[in-house]
């Protein structure tokens, strides 16, 4: 389920003021149901319970847990830390060393771009292949239908299909030039 708050009227040829799109994931498996707000504008979240660093006007992410939680600042996640900051301290003391959580991913230092054009040359897997980059992807359009339509949307992601919200449907489903449907790919 996509909710939305608008801050101004939803509208063809530009985005409102401002919005907040809350994404509501089902439970899958043995991972628990998520909650996921984005903030798009001049609305800011409420500092979460413990949460002791500011919230800047850069963007950045605030994932709550239920002892504290992980942050940082900016679009892109570079330098992620605990909160509240007794966490992070604690997690970064010499005598925790031994307790920290193992880098298992690759660092990528020539940024997204570059490690998609090393992926290439190379022959590897990127950082974000579409595995990854794919649902992202999804969830950003249906989060842009959901601003655009001003209305909260179902989605259905095995049939890949829009229950409630007509207005998404019909931008969900463009007309495109003969060769250029995703069914004429196949």
């Amino acid at each position: 389920r996509v909710e939305v708050e608008m801050h101004g009227d939803a509208n063809n040829l530009r985005t409102p003021n401002g919005s907040v799109v809350t994404y509501k994931f089902p439970a899958r498996g043995s991972k628990p149901a998520a909650t996921v707000k984005w903030y798009e504008g001049p609305t800011q979240p409420k500092a979460p319970e413990g949460y002791d660093y500011k919230i800047g006007r850069g963007g950045g992410l605030i994932m709550v847990g239920t002892k504290g939680g992980i942050c940082h600042d900016g679009m892109r996640p570079g330098s992620p830390r605990l909160y509240p900051q007794a966490n992070w301290n604690d997690y970064k003391s010499k005598e925790n060393e031994a307790k920290r959580v193992p880098k298992t991913l690759p660092r990528v230092k020539e940024g997204i771009q570059g490690d998609w054009m090393k992926a290439m040359r190379e022959g590897k897997k990127s950082c974000s292949d579409f595995s990854y980059s794919a649902p992202l992807a999804e969830v950003i359009v249906l989060g842009t239908l959901a601003i655009r339509t001003g209305k909260a949307l179902d989605w259905d992601a095995k049939t890949q299909t829009i229950k409630n919200n007509d207005a998404a449907k019909a931008l969900f489903k463009i007309p495109a030039r003969k060769g250029w449907n995703p069914e004429d790919l196949i």
